[in-house]
Formats: C-alpha cells, structure tokens, sequence
C-alpha cells in the first residue's frame, strides 16, 4: 500500500504517498464515462544498499551455478538413458536385417529384465522358427526331389532298354513301366493332397454317420489282400454303431491307409487287429498289427512326412513316407487325434480319437 496512491479527479492525493514520481503509473478511475479518480503506482525501489547489492549478486551467481549443474546432469542422464535404451534397439535392427536377409541363425543377445527383453526374447523365438521352417522346406525339396528321381531313373531305363532292343517289349515289360507311372501318380497325388490340406484348402463334406458301418465295408475291402498276403484280419466294431459328423470320402481315405500300411508291412501269417470303442464323448479306433515293431524312440515322428524308420524300408517306410501325414490332417481337421504306439500283438498301434456326435 505503501506504494498506491489514490487521486481526486484534479489529481489531488486522497490516501498514499503524496510526492509525484516520473516513473509512476498512473490509471484513471471512471463512472459512466467520466473520471472520477485515478490510481497511481510507483515502481519498485532499486537496491543501492551495499550489503543488499553483494547478497543479490551472490544469489545471481548460485541461481546460475545450480542451473548449469541441473542441465549438465540433465544431459548426462540423457545420454545414458539414450544409451540404455537406443543400443538395444540398434541391436535389433541389426539381427533383423541379418534375419531379413536369410541369415535364420541370428540370435540377439540382450541381458536385460524389461519390455526390450521380452522383445528380444520374442525375436529368438520367430528366428528359431523361421530356421526350422527353413530346414523343413529344404529337407521337403529335396525328399520330394529322391521320391521322385527314384520312378523316373527306372523309366528311363525301361525305355531305353527296350528302345535299344535289350529288352523286349512284351506284357511283363508294360506291367513295370505301368507300376513306375502309378507310382509317380500316386506321388504327385499324396504331394496334391497334403498340400491342400496344409493350407486348409482340402474339401470337407461333412454329415452324420454311421462310424463302424462305414469301416465295416473298409474292411470286407480289403479282405482279399489280407488273405493274399496271408495276414489274419480281424474286426471288433462296437455296437451299435458310433454317431460322428464327418467326411465319409475323407474318413475312407484314413482307414484305407492304415489298413493297407498294416497289410504291407506286416510279416505273413501275423495279425492285423481293427476294433472301435466308444469312451465319454469319443469314440476310439484302433489299427494294430504284429511283428515287425516299430522302436519307442521313433514312434513320434512316424507322421512327419517323408519320415521312415530306416534307410532300408522295413516298417511304414517302403512307400513316399506322406500316407501318416495325410492321416494326421486328417483327423485334426475332424477335431480328433491320432497317436502312435507298441502293439501288444507285437507291431504298431495307430490309436485315434474321434468326437461323437452331439444331442
């Protein structure tokens, strides 16, 4: 207050310092248009107090000391946290262009316990997959390149034989010419279907049925190979028959295989065993077989495609390694499962689940 004065309208001091000042401010006070006063406000008085000068400069100096210091830290702290957080992105982008580029071994090493090392833990495991697809599609090629090298090299030399006059062209001749045609057909087939049903393009006409009716005529099917390579083929279908929405083409597909992979790897004068049990909500088919087995270690590859037990082609080996491959497509695509183990007759035993119908 000490600082405000308040005027009359001639400007004659009513309350506050009286004495004019040149640097004053000096507001009018109106009413309806007219002045009926005016408000004048001095400036701040300077410091010219010796000890007041001194401590104002003194406390200058520390506002600016203090203020350097803050922003240095600042700027420190900056680059160690750009540091902390910028080197281990470069470091992904790095292994990403390497991992872009095809190099699927790329790993990024990142000892951290935050955001950055979930992500870095998470681009591991996309390069470890995109290396096993890798290996897998190499692997793919080049079976599919033998399986199909195999029928051809004959041919060829079928026909060149029999275009050089060594071997005479006659029926038994056409009969092996034939089987290495059938056998590419069938290759290409297995390869056609698999494809199809890896990308979920494989038709499914699906409706109720009757499970044990329809592999009740599968096996009278194959009834007469049974007997021609001397195998015992049993049948133990549960009544009444299992309700299940399926694809009987694609169903007929399944038991087909495995009834004819059992047919042609068991030994002469073994058993093949077919039976059906219904269990809560599924319903369970089973394919057994006697000698030869299949060894343990080895039982859960048998559905990878081109897969055998041995180079020689002894059990589930002899054909282009793809008939349990499509089994199992087939089966997960009807919401089931299919498993290999130890048949107590002594072979294998193919063991699948099928969901039965609902009420």
């Amino acid at each position: 207050m000490r600082r405000l004065t308040l005027l009359e309208a001639d400007r004659t001091p009513v309350i506050g310092p009286p004495e004019p000042h040149p640097e004053a401010l000096l507001r009018p006070l109106k009413s309806h248009g007219k002045t009926i006063g005016w408000l004048r406000l001095l400036p701040l008085p300077g410091l010219t107090d010796t000890l007041d000068l001194d401590f104002q400069q003194r406390q200058s100096h520390i506002v600016q000391i203090t203020a350097s210091a803050a922003l240095l830290l600042a700027a420190l702290a900056a680059v160690v946290l750009a540091r902390h957080l910028l080197g281990p992105i470069r470091t992904l982008t790095r292994d990403m262009a390497a991992l872009t580029s095809g190099r699927f071994q790329t790993r990024t090493e990142i000892s951290r316990r935050d955001e950055l090392a979930e992500l870095a833990r998470g681009f591991n495991k996309l390069a470890q997959t995109l290396e096993q697809n890798e290996t897998l599609r190499r692997r793919w090629v080049a079976d599919v390149a033998h399986e199909l090298r195999t029928p051809l090299t004959i041919l060829t030399g079928e026909i060149d034989a029999l275009g050089e006059g060594i071997r005479p062209w006659n029926e038994r001749a056409r009969a092996s010419l034939q089987a290495e045609v059938e056998k590419l057909n069938k290759l290409v087939d297995d390869l056609q279907q698999l494809a199809l049903s890896d990308l979920g393009a494989l038709a499914y006409r699906k409706r109720e049925l009757a499970l044990e009716s329809l592999l009740g005529l599968v096996v009278q099917r194959h009834a007469d190979d049974s007997n021609k390579a001397g195998l015992h083929l049993i049948s133990d279908l549960s009544e009444p028959p299992s309700m299940v929405v399926a694809d009987p083409d694609r169903l007929t597909q399944l038991f087909d295989n495995l009834l004819q992979n059992s047919l042609r790897y068991t030994d002469s004068g073994g058993w093949v065993r077919i039976a059906t049990r219904r269990r809560h909500d599924q319903v369970l088919i089973d394919f057994q077989d006697s000698a030869p087995g299949v060894p343990r270690d080895v039982l859960p590859r048998l559905f990878e495609r081109f897969f055998r037990v041995d180079e020689s082609g002894n059990h589930y080996g002899g054909g282009a390694g793809l008939g349990l491959a499509i089994c199992r497509n087939i089966v997960a695509a009807h919401d089931g499962w299919i498993r290999a183990k130890p048949s107590p007759l002594g072979g294998l035993w193919i063991a699948i689940s099928l969901p039965l119908r609902q009420h």
